[in-house]
């Protein structure tokens, strides 16, 4: 159990988890960021289907609006190298040493626990719907699909700065958990898992500029992309 110390969001397609340690400014600018960005990549291109695209111009917004990637780091991945396991077990074994390891760490804790407490709760289907697309079928018969998966990982501490990963892969594996909580066949998996992990930091003088006028333009995009993730003693004490 995490006991406060960690947040979770589901915030268009991307798990944000931030230190309760940071301060609510900090708090409403990655929540911010992380919305607009997504917002204006997938404005361009599919998060699905032109992934590389969607990335760039993704960055390229962050960059623009005042947030400075300091490290980067990409892999692609035959799934037989990840071997079986969560995308939170895929992706601790390859979290490269600028990423605030510990945070994201206590994240997917906070993650598992959140799914297994409540399965059914608002942002855990929030999630399934931002960052799963079913792609084709094999026919009415075989009841087998390819789901595409295209998720974001954001973990901010009060000194860490931002961490970000994003993750993308096919499978043909029926579901059989919640995203969050599900453990992928590597046998399922169609060509190689890809990961992408940055570091960033805001640039206030930059931001600053942008802070008022993004917010007014989401103000009509929150509902429908951002739900808190309840973790298990939110549920508990209901």
């Amino acid at each position: 159990m995490n006991q406060g110390t960690i947040e979770g969001h589901i915030n268009a397609g991307c798990v944000v988890f931030m230190s309760a340690a940071c301060s609510e400014q900090q708090k409403k600018d990655v929540m911010d960021c992380t919305l607009y960005t997504q917002l204006a990549a997938s404005k361009r291109h599919s998060r699905f289907d032109a992934a590389v695209d969607w990335r760039h111009t993704w960055l390229a917004a962050l960059n623009r609006f005042g947030w400075a990637v300091r490290s980067h780091d990409s892999r692609s991945l035959p799934a037989a190298e990840t071997g079986q396991g969560t995308v939170w077990d895929w992706l601790e074994k390859q979290l490269p040493s600028f990423m605030p390891n510990a945070l994201f760490s206590q994240g997917a804790a906070f993650a598992r626990g959140a799914v297994e407490a409540r399965p059914d709760q608002p942002a855990v289907a929030m999630l399934n719907r931002q960052a799963i697309e079913i792609a084709s079928s094999e026919g009415p018969a075989s009841g087998v699909s390819e789901r595409k998966i295209a998720l974001q990982v954001a973990v901010c501490g009060p000194t860490t700065g931002l961490g970000l990963v994003v993750l993308s892969f096919t499978t043909r594996q029926p579901p059989n958990g919640e995203l969050l909580a599900e453990v992928f066949d590597p046998k399922k998996v169609l060509g190689n898992i890809e990961m992408a992990f940055y570091s960033a930091h805001v640039m206030e003088i930059v931001y600053a500029q942008f802070r008022e006028k993004i917010a007014q333009a989401l103000d009509d995009r929150r509902a429908d992309g951002v739900c808190a993730l309840q973790e298990a003693r939110d549920v508990q004490s209901q």
